[in-house]
């Protein structure tokens, strides 16, 4: 099968009213329904002596991504997800990982109060001077990624579904150029 692309970036959005990760009733696009993780095998045998995954029907994309970090979601780079788009600047970071562990950005932590300025649900207010995203530069920060992988030949045909085991905020997806989703 040809060549993919996966381009996603958080917390970022299009130029709209009310951005997506700002608007409550909306917290995912095309997105599957919440449910018990699961991997698919070709028997049930073969389920219960592999683990889960082992599946021929798994392919991790761990390793290493382009990443662009920028400290608001202004600076996104236009057009990132286009098939075409040069990233051969772009720096390259471990996936999985946390890019504040990899000299991006402040870490954002907190155990109580609210990390943004109390104005549910908009992240992009002034909060108190002592937060580590007080700057406007560094408001609400976007990592965009790019990842280049191909299917295996024998999964023509096959639905095929991609899970993020961890995403620290708001994401967009897309495919080859193609907005495919939102959580």
């Amino acid at each position: 099968m040809k060549p993919q692309l996966l381009a996603f970036s958080l917390a970022s959005s299009a130029l709209s009213q009310t951005p997506d990760w700002e608007n409550p009733a909306v917290f995912r696009i095309n997105k599957e329904a919440p449910r018990a993780t699961s991997m698919p095998f070709p028997t049930k045998d073969a389920a219960s002596a592999m683990g889960r995954l082992e599946s021929p029907w798994c392919q991790l994309l761990n390793g290493n991504w382009k990443f662009h970090h920028t400290g608001n979601p202004s600076g996104k780079p236009a057009g990132f997800e286009a098939p075409a788009f040069d990233d051969s600047a772009w720096k390259e970071i471990p996936v999985p990982s946390n890019w504040q562990m990899h000299g991006y950005g402040a870490p954002l932590y907190t155990n109580s109060p609210y990390p943004f300025a109390k104005n549910p649900p908009t992240v992009m207010g002034e909060p108190p001077q002592h937060f580590t995203n007080f700057p406007i530069e560094n408001r609400n920060q976007v990592g965009s990624y790019r990842h280049k992988f191909t299917l295996p030949e024998a999964w023509k045909g096959r639905r095929t579904s991609i899970v993020f085991g961890a995403v620290d905020s708001a994401f967009y997806l897309w495919i080859n150029g193609k907005k495919v989703g939102y959580s």
